[in-house]
């Protein structure tokens, strides 16, 4: 319930912003801390810009409403959880299980995974037309 709390904290200041203004998204996951806010490089040599997330718990929740677009498995069997709302596309990668569906409307602090524990949580956000570094649209305090 706190992270559904702060997350309300921001949509009633944020009215007449744009959505990355606003802060909107809030960490996805309890007390969670962002370690790095890190690029890695695509098959296309391309940087991606991503936040490495830690926390001491293992469920990971929604940073924005939206749904669920697609979910997909990595070689080293972690799932990536694809989340599109308005413009936005929200990419959780590690988890270990889901807690969601494709096609599933999800809402700010709603469980979509956990992680397996001690791994960290890796989160990139694009608006459609660029991907934005997570650090400057989320709120995650310790």
């Amino acid at each position: 319930m706190k992270v559904l709390g702060c997350c309300l904290l921001f949509i009633m200041f944020s009215f007449g912003k744009s959505f990355a203004q606003a802060k909107i998204n809030c960490c996805p996951v309890y007390k969670g801390k962002i370690l790095v806010d890190n690029s890695y490089k695509t098959m296309g040599g391309k940087l991606v810009p991503r936040a490495e997330i830690s926390s001491k718990r293992r469920a990971v929740y929604s940073a924005s409403p939206g749904v669920v677009a697609s979910m997909d498995t990595s070689a080293i069997q972690r799932i990536y959880i694809r989340v599109e709302y308005l413009n936005y596309t929200y990419t959780y990668e590690n988890i270990k299980s889901s807690e969601c569906f494709v096609g599933q409307n999800i809402k700010t602090g709603m469980l979509v995974g956990r992680l397996e524990e001690g791994e960290n949580l890796y989160l990139s956000i694009s608006d459609g037309k660029r991907l934005i570094h997570p650090e400057s649209v989320l709120s995650c305090k310790e």
